[in-house]
């Protein structure tokens, strides 16, 4: 025996917990010599054998050892000393069978910078005298827990993803949540990691622009230089026009720019960041695009001309397509000693056209809002100053410009020819060497170059009839039009819109509830840690067992009522019950209702406590304060209870002030009822609660009742050396005497009027 436990054998270490006998496996050699010799070992050998068992292990296998590596591995997890490659050394031997000999052979990567908990674990490894765990399902149970990945779900509106677990490393999640985003609405990331949340990897690009990123944790580490991008996203600065008009039209106008997308928001509440230093946290509004430059207007159409040809080709009947004025006359003219015809033919060239307006410019986009940034201490609210913060506004996109107004058309030119039926040189051309206009003058006399207007003079009886070309130049084009004002004012989809600010007291109640259900879970398995703990110290383990089994079997072959209640009783949940306790007397409600609504939804047999808890929880918002009088303070005197004198400190100039609220909350019980109203839905629910409490609780007075009728009757059927039953109706009136004063309690609070009333 001395050697097997020197040894450190677990395997027999295990056995004499149990309850050691010389027919041991472990000791064949002894019992097969005590056969040969016809010996029948006595009860007393298994007392002594056990005594000594005892002895040997309070001597060279004591428990501290073992209890002291478990609580730095514990701890190892908590601190954020711990990097991924160690995580997952963990993770890997975890689901290889916990076993201290593989945990010795492990080569741990490197610890980090100023850790010194992993020194102490090489340390207090070496120092464990077994060759495996004493007790191990306590281990498992928590350390499960510990190495259980994160949860990711996207909630039910469809906007946020929450991402809850114990140790949440950024890199391990970083890709499932880029994918999980993709084609969504999600607007904000929510992380809540109840121990450490490590930032190796950076959080950047298309998938993070504009997101919310929310972080509730106990502890931030930061490895290496890190920066997490949520900017908006935004424009480069280039120019852009809108089309040209065609010829003779406007250009169109440009567009406004789009404008820069604002920047996510970041929320950090933690207790404790390592290498604050390192992170960058970047919160730039997006660029907004340029405006528009308006379109050019198109030129004018140029005016039709003469040619040659055209002139010589010209008849009376003249019907021109492109609006051409052809000025035809043919007339005869006698003086005394002569007659003849004079003819001229003049063709006018029409004008070309105004070129189009310009079209307006667009405004530039409207730059990006920056971000709002928190990275506060959760216990203080003091900001963690070490963090570098950039945020800025998006630029603004540069206004388009308008377009220019488009060149007026040419003018077409003008042609003529005089002729006479006299002999000699009579027929001249105007316009046939360079583009001209022509302009004829009248005069009372003939020449050489007039030619008479027969109808001027036969019709209009005008004296100066006869015309002469003179010639001119041709004028430009139309009258250019006015290039139109440059615009100032963006429209609607040109300016930017707000991101969705992240409400701190919000975040904290929600990042509460899943660390409630966290804490909660880790409870349980500390208590069923304890509980095995407990076992494998009690020296009688073998007694107890055998007195649990015959408690169970009595139960299940006898028909008494209730068999499942009595055996619930035995495992009810009174650990979870004194954690919300602890909750409440926190002022942590939101845990603390978390942890109630988990023992009445799992034991509603056991639900009396937690309903009753929460009734009490409720029943504080019954009563409210309507508002402060002004003259309250003139009302003190030194009777005046000191939480009084306290509420009424602060300045209540601001009715909405924090200060303000809090002084309503302190004084709803001791302000009178006029000042005061009652919350009928908030009474409702309490008395509900209440009720639902006082029925479980008289249920629970008599299943334990019962169970003790139980117990009472197998002491009889096993014998009272095996159980002794007056210790147990002492717990039962206990109980009862517990059970009676919350029910007092709680029909207290509702009133014996409102009980009348639900009879």
């Amino acid at each position: 025996m001395v050697q097997l436990i020197t040894q450190g054998k677990t395997t027999f270490i295990n056995e004499g917990k149990a309850g050691l006998t010389v027919k041991s496996k472990f000791f064949n050699d002894i019992t097969e010599q005590l056969s040969d010799n016809n010996v029948e070992p006595p009860e007393e050998w298994n007392i002594e054998l056990q005594r000594l068992f005892h002895l040997l292990m309070s001597r060279f296998i004591p428990l501290g050892p073992e209890e002291t590596l478990k609580s730095l591995i514990f701890q190892w997890f908590e601190s954020g000393e711990m990097s991924l490659e160690t995580w997952r050394e963990w993770s890997k031997w975890f689901n290889e069978g916990v076993k201290l000999s593989t945990l010795k052979a492990i080569k741990w990567p490197q610890a980090s910078p100023g850790g010194v908990i992993q020194l102490n674990f090489h340390r207090a490894l070496k120092t464990i005298p077994t060759d495996d765990f004493q007790e191990k399902d306590g281990l498992i149970a928590v350390l499960k827990l510990y190495l259980q990945e994160p949860e990711i779900k996207i909630d039910e509106n469809g906007t946020t993803l929450n991402v809850v677990g114990r140790t949440i490393f950024l890199s391990s999640i970083k890709k499932k949540i880029e994918s999980m985003m993709q084609g969504t609405t999600i607007l904000q990331v929510d992380i809540v990691a109840r121990d450490v949340f490590h930032i190796d990897t950076d959080l950047e690009g298309k998938d993070w622009q504009g997101k919310n990123l929310c972080v509730v944790t106990e502890k931030v580490n930061v490895w290496g230089d890190r920066i997490i991008d949520v900017s908006g996203s935004g424009y480069a600065e280039q120019n852009w026009k809108a089309q040209n008009g065609g010829i003779g039209c406007d250009g169109e106008n440009g567009k406004d720019g789009r404008p820069g997308e604002s920047s996510g928001n970041i929320a950090i509440m933690t207790k404790d960041i390592l290498n604050p230093q390192k992170l960058k946290l970047v919160l730039n509004g997006g660029n907004g695009e340029n405006g528009q430059n308006g379109g050019d207007g198109g030129d004018g159409a140029d005016g039709k001309g003469v040619t040659m040809d055209e002139l010589k080709a010209a008849c009376v009947k003249y019907d021109n397509p492109n609006k051409r004025t052809m000025i035809y006359s043919l007339a005869s003219y006698a003086g005394w000693t002569y007659s003849w015809y004079e003819l001229f033919v003049w063709i006018q060239g029409t004008d070309g056209t105004a070129g189009g307006v310009g079209g307006r410019n667009g405004c530039g986009g409207e730059g990006g809002n920056q971000g709002e940034c928190n990275v506060i201490n959760s216990d203080t609210g003091v900001e963690f100053t070490a963090v570098n913060i950039t945020k800025n506004p998006g630029r603004n996109g540069t206004d388009g410009t308008v377009g220019e107004c488009g060149k007026s058309g040419n003018n077409g030119n003008h042609m003529a020819v005089i002729d006479r039926s006299a002999s000699g040189t009579n027929k001249f051309f105007y316009g046939e060497k360079s583009a001209t206009r022509l302009k004829m003058e009248y005069y009372v006399k003939s020449d050489t170059k007039r030619r008479i207007n027969g109808y001027r003079k036969h019709v209009e009886d005008e004296s100066s009839v006869f015309g002469e070309f003179e010639f001119q130049d041709v004028p430009k084009g139309g009258i250019r039009k006015t290039k139109q004002k440059q615009k100032q004012e963006r429209s609607t989809e040109a300016q930017t819109t707000m991101k969705k600010s992240i409400v701190l007291n919000k975040l904290w109640e929600k990042a509460a509830e899943h660390t409630a259900q966290l804490d909660g879970a880790l409870a349980a398995a500390m208590v069923t840690a304890a509980a095995i703990k407990k076992c494998a110290q009690e020296r009688s383990a073998t007694k107890r067992s055998e007195i649990i089994a015959s408690v169970e079997n009595f139960l299940t072959t006898h028909p008494i009522e209730p068999v499942e209640a009595a055996l619930k009783w035995v495992n009810a949940p009174q650990p979870l019950i004194a954690l919300g306790l602890i909750y409440v007397d926190q002022q942590e409600y939101p845990r603390a209702n978390t942890i109630f609504d988990s023992v009445i939804t799992k034991c509603p047999e056991f639900a009396g406590e937690a309903g009753y808890y929460k009734g009490i929880i409720e029943q504080q918002s019954v009563r409210k304060v309507k508002e402060i009088p002004k003259d309250i303070k003139e009302s003190i005197t030194k009777k005046t209870p000191q939480f009084v004198i306290k509420a009424l400190s602060g300045n209540f100039a601001n009715t909405t002030s924090e200060a303000y609220e809090t002084a309503k909350k302190a004084l709803k019980d001791w302000l009178p009822d006029n000042v005061c109203e009652i919350d009928d839905v908030q009474r409702i629910k309490t008395e509900d609660y209440l009720l639902q409490a006082i029925r479980t609780l008289n249920q629970r007075t008599e299943n334990k009742e019962t169970l003790h009728t139980i117990v009472s009757r197998l002491r009889k059927v096993v014998g009272s050396k095996t159980i002794a039953s007056s210790g147990f109706q002492n717990q039962t009136e206990e109980l009862k005497t517990t059970l009676d004063c919350l029910s007092s309690s709680a029909y207290d609070m509702i009133g014996h009027a409102i009980l009348q009333g639900t009879n």
